[in-house]
């Protein structure tokens, strides 16, 4: 119209540029899941879909460090989602939903997630390691920069990843197996004491506990008496500490 009204091409460029000042009050970015569907032309269920199968797939690998979560192993007697069909449906499912919430996947009839939310809780029975954790989003990561995803979004989806590290990755040796073998930190840390201790008899290092070295000193080595409950109880606190 001011074109056409005979407006100069300066002043066009300026009240261009009035209009783009408020693009961004106005213009709603598309989310992640937006603007990859329609990129790659399919839908928000294809699109998610697609990536989980291909970070299952990978996961499940057999040179891949979390297959025993996903194949029965780990927690003993789960379910094993490589070779049960339906229970891996409905895992995928359940993932489509999950990933695709915070990624803002809102078209029409795209699965609302219905699981369950408090991630602690979720992944309580597997000794996941911040080192698996990592895998598992580098997996998902590289499914995306595959697709064709920037470097920017990638990025901002690994943001999203992260937000859950402290409800799931168990951050040392003691998370990860107390939660491997069903017991309380305190339980596993206990019989590696108790054990340790056992194997010193008969050997060199008893004298070190039996009250028998230089100077003398407590007996440690009477099962069940106090001086050897109070010295398990305090090498207990002493190596789980660190």
């Amino acid at each position: 119209v001011m074109r056409g009204a005979g407006v100069e091409q300066a002043d066009l460029d300026a009240t261009l540029a009035v209009l783009e000042s408020f693009r961004g009050a106005i213009v709603t970015a598309p989310t992640f899941c937006e603007k990859y569907a329609a990129a790659l032309g399919v839908t928000q269920v294809e699109l998610m879909t697609s990536v989980v199968s291909a970070v299952f797939a990978n996961v499940t690998d057999a040179a891949s460090p979390l297959k025993m979560y996903f194949d029965g192993t780990v927690p003993a007697g789960s379910t094993d989602f490589t070779a049960d069909a339906a229970a891996r449906a409905r895992l995928a499912t359940g993932l489509v939903a999950f990933f695709g919430e915070p990624l803002g996947c809102t078209e029409a009839g795209f699965p609302a997630f219905t699981g369950v939310r408090d991630q602690a809780a979720l992944h309580a029975a597997m000794p996941i390691t911040r080192a698996d954790f990592d895998h598992f989003n580098a997996a998902l990561l590289d499914v995306l920069a595959g697709a064709g995803v920037t470097a920017a979004d990638v990025a901002t989806v690994r943001g999203v990843l992260e937000s859950f590290a402290p409800a799931i990755a168990n951050t040392s040796p003691c998370d990860k197996y107390a939660a491997l073998l069903g017991v309380t930190q305190e339980a596993l840390m206990t019989t590696l004491v108790v054990d340790t201790f056992t194997r010193t008899v008969g050997t060199s290092l008893v004298r070190f506990f039996d009250g028998s070295g230089a100077g003398g000193g407590t007996d440690f080595t009477v099962a069940g008496s106090p001086q050897q409950a109070a010295l398990v109880a305090s090498l207990v606190a002493f190596f789980g500490a660190p």
